[in-house]
């Protein structure tokens, strides 16, 4: 039996690995989930800050029973400087961006910034080439969300906007 390997999205075919279908197929797959649940199709009816864990689940660093947290020391440092800006929930590497065939991003933060997702991924002095390459990459792939690069310097916090 042959499977197939492309969606069909408004009448053009895309690759099951392409970020199109692979969005389309996301949005198919939560409506399917709201259909079949009415709790969490009710608390998604709310802010998108309460009704992201609801669709993600256990957050790694945000479990309860989880003895230590996930992050590094400058991680750490950096979600105290979130929670003390007051953006609201701030969520640990919740949310894993599919960029290409085998290669994902997973920002360190996500936030609501101003009505909009915002994903912080934070470094110390060195940055990899791969790094801002992926992160670049999920910034155009991604334009609904904001990218953020935060990295720690002896001057201290440099925050770089990361174009679309």
């Amino acid at each position: 039996m042959a499977t197939a390997n492309y969606v069909l999205i408004d009448g053009k075919a895309y690759s099951l690995y392409h970020p199109i279908a692979q969005r389309h197929i996301a949005q198919q797959h939560s409506a399917s989930i709201h259909k079949q649940s009415p709790r969490l199709a009710n608390q998604a009816k709310g802010s998108v800050p309460d009704s992201l864990p609801a669709v993600l689940g256990c957050f790694k660093g945000d479990c309860s029973g989880q003895t230590r947290s996930l992050l590094n020391k400058t991680e750490a440092r950096w979600r105290d400087v979130l929670i003390g800006r007051g953006y609201g929930p701030v969520w640990e590497m919740a949310i894993r961006l599919k960029l290409a065939h085998h290669t994902t991003f997973l920002p360190d933060f996500a936030v609501m910034r101003t009505n909009r997702l915002t994903f912080y991924e934070v470094k110390g002095g060195f940055i990899r080439e791969d790094a801002w390459i992926k992160l670049k990459l999920a910034a155009h792939l991604y334009p609904e969300f904001d990218f953020v690069m935060a990295q720690w310097t002896d001057m201290g916090w440099v925050e770089t906007e990361i174009p679309k």
